[in-house]
């Protein structure tokens, strides 16, 4: 009687635990959400997550979804299908959207191929054909006659002498110009920089409140280890950076002349730039009135 009680209750308990996990999934999916691992326990399919690199992975049958968290973008079936919200993280545990899922399962692709047997097909075997008699005459064997073996000529094939093969030395490829060396000297009344590189460079320049910027193009961004300061008299302050996407070289130079323009001369192979940059006190010596004074004649001897 125990036994007839217990079989009884048993659709009982499934019912009852069925509608507990369909009021779970409900609760969750009150924001359109719902849970993943839940989803995938309730209806059978298979849940594969990837936390690294966030990304789950459900199939059933011959259907598979995968999802990304925090895009609206899923691959079904090796297609890409947008979503109205993406799937998130939240309390630790993965929600996705309700509406997304039961729109890519709701399809029969999860029904297991029907199997069609061959049909049975009796294959009768032909009878064999009946031998008919036959009145077997003897017949005469004439053997063939023999025939010697012919000598064959055998011509061996010319020599053929080896062709010097030229070899072209690949084009190495243009290297870009290095600054090599980086130095000044003072003069009296202007301050003279000097740029060396290893082959050809362009520039531009810029000059505004007494900054001068010197952009070169077609060098590396490296400078020498063992170069001089340029600051002093004539330039405050020298700041070098590199150009755009880490190619090339801006050298900023912060004159305390501001008004005057430095000047540039350049020189070929090595690739030289000399900058001259006028001293403050320049200006005060070329103003100042010039006393000539009269010299005697010089003696030729």
């Amino acid at each position: 009687m125990l036994a007839n009680v217990f079989r009884d209750k048993k659709p009982f308990l499934a019912m009852v635990t069925a509608i507990f996990m369909l009021a779970g999934l409900a609760g969750n999916a009150q924001n359109g959400y719902i849970s993943a691992r839940s989803f995938a326990e309730s209806q059978g399919i298979a849940y594969q997550w990837f936390p690294l690199q966030r990304i789950l992975v459900m199939r059933k049958g011959l259907k598979t979804v995968r999802l990304t968290v925090d895009e609206t973008r899923a691959i079904v079936d090796g297609k890409e299908i947008s979503m109205a919200a993406p799937p998130r993280i939240e309390q630790g545990q993965l929600m996705v959207p309700a509406t997304a899922l039961n729109r890519f399962f709701q399809t029969g692709d999860d029904t297991a191929p029907l199997r069609v047997s061959p049909p049975n097909i009796e294959v009768q075997q032909p009878s064999p054909p009946q031998p008919q008699p036959t009145n077997s005459q003897p017949i005469a064997i004439t053997p063939a006659p023999a025939v010697p073996p012919q000598p064959v000529a055998i011509t061996p094939a010319p020599a053929v002498s080896p062709q010097p093969i030229a070899i072209t030395p690949a084009q190495q490829a243009s290297e870009e110009a290095i600054l090599v060396a980086l130095r000044h000297s003072a003069r009296e009344d202007h301050t003279r920089v000097v740029l060396e590189f290893s082959n050809d460079i362009t520039y531009r320049t810029e000059f505004k409140d007494g900054l001068y910027r010197l952009t070169i193009s077609g060098c590396r961004n490296l400078v020498p280890t063992q170069r001089t300061n340029p600051a002093g008299r004539d330039i405050s302050k020298l700041e070098i950076n590199s150009g755009p996407e880490r190619k090339g070289l801006i050298l900023s130079f912060y004159l305390t002349q501001k008004e005057k323009l430095p000047t540039i001369e350049t020189v070929g192979g090595p690739f030289r730039m000399i900058i001259s940059f006028a001293s403050p006190d320049a200006q005060q010596i070329a103003s100042a009135p010039a006393n000539i004074v009269a010299s005697a004649p010089a003696a030729i001897i």
